[in-house]
């Protein structure tokens, strides 16, 4: 083997360095193979160790993150969820506060008006509201460069449409939102509106208006 490697070394003897330092690396690694696979089979338990120690330092400092974003994402959902509901509470709870990263996730919420439930027991309308009050917490925590929402405010009557206008116009400093709607309202606070018209039977025409 090793009369092969240096006739091989001889051959190569025109080579440039750099590839020449690359063979003899790698021919090093090739010749330690064997050091590492008696490793591994005597004392395994070592690299274990190792491995097991890095993932719980790892897990324990993700622990201490999600706790950190969990509370100030609940915090945020409170407050989107009051102003979008015009009243109300609602939160986030984990179904495991032993074992964070695994738990999962229920959400509560109390219209105005009505007993603390889950949202699973909410009308349509409301649920649609308790998504986007929980998206805008999500929003305010990490905000996107765009967002694009498509019939979002299908399911809502005026005086939340309102609500959800005024919601949309606190984070456009911040995020670009690209909306489909049909609602008049939500329209009206577009600075650009793209649209398709039929003019004739069986002919679309993509038209554009400039609003700000």
């Amino acid at each position: 083997m090793a009369a092969t490697r240096e006739a091989a070394k001889t051959s190569r003897g025109d080579e440039p360095t750099g590839q020449a330092d690359v063979r003899e690396q790698k021919s090093r690694v090739i010749d330690s193979l064997p050091d590492f696979q008696e490793f591994f089979a005597n004392d395994g338990s070592g690299f274990a160790w190792v491995h097991w120690a890095g993932d719980a330092a790892q897990e324990e400092e993700l622990a201490q993150r999600f706790h950190e974003a969990f509370g100030t994402i609940n915090e945020y959902f409170g407050t989107t969820f009051s102003t979008l509901f015009g009243g109300g509470r609602a939160g986030l709870v984990l179904l495991d506060a032993e074992d964070e990263l695994e738990s999962g996730i229920d959400i509560i919420a109390q219209p105005p008006g009505k007993r603390l439930q889950s949202v699973q027991l909410l009308s349509g309308g409301e649920k649609a509201l308790t998504a986007m009050a929980l998206m805008f917490a999500l929003f305010r925590y990490r905000p996107s460069p765009f967002c694009l929402l498509d019939e979002i405010d299908a399911p809502l009557d005026d005086a939340n449409i309102a609500r959800f206008v005024e919601m949309l116009r606190g984070m456009q400093d911040q995020t670009q939102f690209i909306l489909i709607t049909h609602h008049r309202k939500t329209m009206e606070i577009a600075d650009r509106l793209y649209g398709v018209t039929m003019e004739e039977p069986g002919v679309s025409k993509l038209i554009s208006l400039q609003l700000h």
